[in-house]
């Protein structure tokens, strides 16, 4: 049995670990109060005495980059961390984007984990823990060496900039994953920042509660499973039998709907509950006889049942999960099939919304798509769960992750952050641009060393191309990012040429990692390249014309596009009606005009959910960060 009194140290070291360079470097953890510690380190030996509230802690004087080095804590007992390096540590973190990971879907991802030989890049992950209040330790599988073994765990965003790092610096990295799909940016901030804030007051209030509905009691997961059983008994799909090949008369109000997609951009705004979905589809008599045949539903956010033809295939829980369902010899038949799929969420987005490209009947000879039109129905809303305790709401809950997740990692010694979040605030843009700089500057005084870098993704494109000029929450929370570059030390990554308008989660993460790459190459690093967007300088009026200049364009503008028409420009006269503009590119200048405006006042460009035509980009390839000048 283990000496409850026994020298523990805090999760985030082990064998295989990278500490930060050129600092002083913290090594804490748990022991017997009074009890002696020692930490050797090569000659360096340095003694503390465990506190009264059972904490220890020394610091190692700053060490140059390399390894591998062996520390040994000895107290009644002795611990050895083997393979330690002294390099560059970030930490990753923010929402789903952020958390998703290489072996999901990512461009070339096979390819990828095939080449990822970088034993000197090594990443940790912290174990998803909301708490009520702030923790000193977490949980943890340890340090991993990045491998085409490993990497498949590795967030895809984060391998992308650590790889390109290390490849022109050199120096070992190390990457703490420490996010969480979905989340908002209060959740990543600590109730004292939130003060000025007073509308997050009650959530605060509530942790404590929250807290004991969702530990792991007897209690709560009666509640959860008494909800199951009523959602299960009031579905009106279960009690009408829509998993049917054949659908009775009365059943005949079904509504379309374009997947993937997300229902709450699909007509089902801030729904949680069950929705069902049907397709019809034709096979042919050779697919219909060949075995292994594959249904591939790629993801579903949260659970599914799936069945064809009224024969029950598949169903599984986790939105991040792929859906491949081995089809039963003889379900599909020659001619008209039905693909049926009850779809349960419990709270934010729901839906079927992954890759397109990766919703199909999948033969050995055959590829036969089901994106594109489907047709669903409410089966039973269930805004009530959060009120009994849904296992993903506390979460969501102010200073809830900074409490369980990064509150431990305070004492670390750190280079920066990168972080990509913002989509689960769109709808609150105009509190994010107070909301963001407050939990950027809490971090930093939390961790206590300076303004250190900063460098966050701004959200990509995604949801459904408008034909005309509109008003939308995604440009406006882009903004509030774009606002927060005012903080020192702080880069930005626009992405709004790689999203999917189907798929919140861009499968290309490579130019997301090189974005962020190339900030912290020429900011931290001091090497010299290019790694701006570029972005609004001034905007003139001439006459009939709106010229516009612009900053960071590098060897010049150009445009993407085979006959050179530059796209994504609205002008607008006082009264602020929008519309798309002609435009030019005249040097580094765009020239901007509209036959309908003759008086224009105000510009804006890629302002859209999803301004999929935007096409503007300096010499290095960086795409112009849209704007309004409207505000």
């Amino acid at each position: 049995m283990a000496d409850a009194w026994a020298v523990k140290l805090s999760a985030i070291f082990g064998d295989q670990m990278v500490l930060q360079r050129n600092k002083p470097v913290s090594i804490w953890g748990k022991g017997a109060p009074g009890e002696k510690v020692t930490v050797t380190f090569g000659s360096i030996r340095m003694n503390t005495k465990v506190a009264t509230d059972s904490s220890w802690k020394i610091q190692l004087p700053g060490q140059m980059a390399g390894g591998p080095h062996i520390i040994q804590v000895n107290g009644k007992n002795e611990i050895i961390l083997h393979d330690v390096y002294f390099g560059e540590v970030w930490i990753a973190s923010g929402q789903s984007n952020m958390e998703l990971k290489l072996k999901q879907p990512v461009v070339n991802n096979t390819q990828e984990i095939a080449n990822a030989h970088f034993p000197q890049i090594r990443y940790i992950d912290v174990k998803n823990m909301p708490k009520s209040t702030p923790q000193s330790d977490f949980e943890t599988k340890g340090w991993n060496v990045c491998s085409p073994k490993t990497a498949g765990d590795f967030s895809a965003v984060a391998y992308f900039f650590s790889r390109e790092v290390f490849q022109k610096i050199n120096v070992p990295i190390g990457i703490i994953q420490c996010e969480w799909g979905g989340t908002p940016a209060e959740a990543w901030t600590s109730k004292e920042a939130l003060k000025p804030f007073p509308e997050f007051n009650s959530a605060i209030a509530d942790l404590v509660n929250a807290e004991a509905m969702q530990t792991h009691t007897p209690n709560f997961k009666k509640i959860l499973a008494g909800f199951n059983e009523s959602l299960l008994k009031n579905d009106a799909g279960t009690k009408g039998g829509w998993w049917k090949s054949e659908l009775s008369p009365t059943e005949s109000d079904w509504k379309p709907m374009t997947i993937p997609t997300v229902w709450e951009q699909a007509g089902l705004p801030g729904f949680d509950g069950a929705v069902w979905f049907r397709k019809e589809f034709n096979c042919s008599a050779t697919l219909a006889k060949e075995t292994g045949v594959i249904l591939r539903l790629s993801t579903i956010d949260d659970m599914d049942s799936t069945w064809v033809n009224g024969v029950k295939v598949g169903g599984m829980r986790g939105y991040d999960r792929n859906r491949n369902y081995t089809l039963p010899e003889g379900v599909l038949k020659e001619g008209k099939n039905v693909v049926s799929i009850r779809v349960i969420d419990w709270s934010a987005n729901g839906g079927l919304w992954g890759d397109r490209e990766n919703i199909v009947v999948q033969s050995k000879t055959e590829t036969l798509s089901l994106a594109g039109d489907w047709q669903y129905k409410v089966g039973c809303i269930t805004t009530d769960l959060v009120n009994v305790g849904d296992d993903k709401r506390m979460q969501n809950m102010p200073s809830a992750l900074y409490n369980g997740m990064l509150h431990p990692l305070l004492p670390l010694s750190i280079q920066g952050v990168i972080w990509y979040q913002g989509e689960s605030n769109a709808n609150k843009a105009k509190q994010y641009q107070a909301l963001f700089p407050a939990m950027i500057n809490d971090w930093r005084s939390r961790f206590n060393q300076g303004n250190f870098p900063f460098l966050f993704v701004q959200l990509a494109n995604y949801m459904k191309a408008e034909d005309e000029p509109k008003e939308s929450n995604w440009a406006e929370l882009r903004e509030a990012q774009t606002m927060t570059t005012s903080l020192p030390n702080t880069g930005m990554a626009c992405i709004i040429d790689v999203g999917e308008a189907y798929d919140i989660h861009p499968r290309n993460k490579q130019d997301v990692g090189h974005r962020l790459a190339v900030l912290a190459l020429k900011n931290t690093y001091g090497i010299d390249v290019p790694s701006q967007s570029p972005s609004l300088d001034k905007a003139e009026k001439q006459g009939k014309t709106m010229r516009i200049s612009f900053r960071n364009t590098y060897s010049g503008l150009k445009v993407r596009d085979k006959y050179g028409f530059v796209k994504g420009f609205a002008i607008a006269g006082s009264d602020k009606k929008f519309q798309w503009a002609e435009a030019k590119l005249e040097g580094n200048q765009i020239l901007l005009s509209s036959a309908s405006i003759p008086d224009p006042q105000f510009v804006r460009y890629g302002w859209a959910n999803n301004p999929d035509d935007v096409n503007v980009y300096n010499s290095a390839d960086l795409p112009l960060i849209p704007f309004r000048t409207d505000q």
